[in-house]
């Protein structure tokens, strides 16, 4: 594991001068132990999200040390499930968070982060972490309205459900559902759109979010239609389904077992 490090530090914080990285020379593979130290604040929050982001694209595993950190409230603590998603998420990311302070590790439980990610308490055991799956994994994909939309985000999901152990049958099921949600955002949505695929273990939940307000509909059984049918099989396959509005449009969801 890469120990070497030379410090980086974020545009200032006008309450309480910089945040700092004490990270790694540039170097690609390999496990680095990184430290964050400095107050995150809403200010510095981007700026630390878009460094462990790069962080995360080029090393094998990342181990965040936050013994030295300093929050002004939990919620930016998910700066760093941020930079996760921005990364690519479990697997194509792993970040791993090290911690002795009791009051940190509660921080992190009450900001949600412990679903995401590990949290260990000496550098060995964060390293037994690196290439474990945590315990809520997901990942997103923002497309245009595009008609090969459906086709494009396939096999990503494929390869990402598989990733995360899900079984064959599972992972069939999910770009099924997938495939039909998409299409249905792409046929009446016409924006673009954001998928999500989230996995605790136990059940999938995969979200279509677009910019329209108009709800789905599921549309009464026709053995002739030609169309209109992917809700139908959304509705087959899903354990629950349904959707939620919101300001600037809908997001669609389904949870398969």
């Amino acid at each position: 594991m890469h120990d070497v490090r030379t410090a980086v530090t974020t545009h200032p914080d006008r309450l309480a001068g910089s945040i700092a990285f004490e990270a790694p020379v540039p170097q690609t593979g390999d496990a680095v132990l990184v430290e964050l130290r400095g107050l995150l604040s809403r200010t510095t929050r981007a700026a630390v999200r878009d460094r462990l982001a790069a962080l995360l694209h080029v090393h094998a595993c990342v181990l965040l040390d936050v013994n030295d950190l300093q929050i002004q409230r939990a919620s930016t603590l998910r700066v760093v499930t941020a930079a996760m998603d921005q990364a690519g998420g479990w697997p194509d990311a792993r970040l791993v968070l090290l911690t002795t302070d009791p009051l940190m590790r509660e921080a992190l439980q009450t900001s949600g982060v412990t679903r995401h990610l590990w949290v260990a308490q000496s550098k060995d055991l964060a390293r037994a972490r690196c290439p474990m799956r945590p315990p809520h994994v997901r990942a997103r994909w923002t497309v245009p309205p595009a008609i090969d939309a459906p086709a494009r985000l396939r096999p990503r999901v494929r390869q990402r459900c598989l990733r995360w152990g899900l079984a064959e049958d599972a992972v069939q099921d999910a770009v099924l559902v997938v495939n039909e949600l998409v299409s249905n955002a792409v046929d009446h949505a016409r924006t673009s759109l954001r998928l999500q695929v989230h996995y605790d273990g136990r059940l999938l939940r995969i979200k279509v979010t677009d910019h329209s307000l108009d709800p789905p509909r599921l549309m009464p059984h026709d053995m002739y239609a030609t169309r209109g049918r992917g809700l139908q099989l959304v509705d087959a396959l899903a354990q629950r389904w349904g959707w939620t509005t919101h300001n600037r449009g809908k997001t669609v969801w389904a949870t398969l077992s």
